[in-house]
């Protein structure tokens, strides 16, 4: 990440990829989800790539959920989801 500083053009793929290995537990497993929400901000409402970005975090979430059972945690991947398919229309690639 000190390679892709704010700003920087491959910023978001540097998270993406980093919350992915925390995903994994490759390395520090509970950044997972801040990092996943800090790629979202960086590709907003209105992005092309904003609905693969939800598509990550509620992802996250669900993992997250499925190790601790957290109530809050597949409410809001729920909510994500259906925000992601409303911003798919029918015959959408993705």
């Amino acid at each position: 990440l000190d390679q892709c500083p704010i700003g920087h053009p491959d910023r978001t793929a540097a998270l993406t990829n980093f919350a992915w290995a925390c995903l994994q537990g490759y390395i520090h497993k509970n950044l997972h989800l801040s990092l996943f929400r800090d790629t979202l901000t960086l590709r907003p409402p209105g992005h092309p790539d904003h609905p693969l970005y939800l598509y990550h975090l509620t992802e996250a979430l669900c993992n997250r959920f499925e190790q601790s059972d957290s109530i809050v945690d597949i409410d809001e991947s729920i909510q994500l989801h259906r925000q992601a398919i409303s911003l798919c229309p029918e015959g959408h690639p993705d």
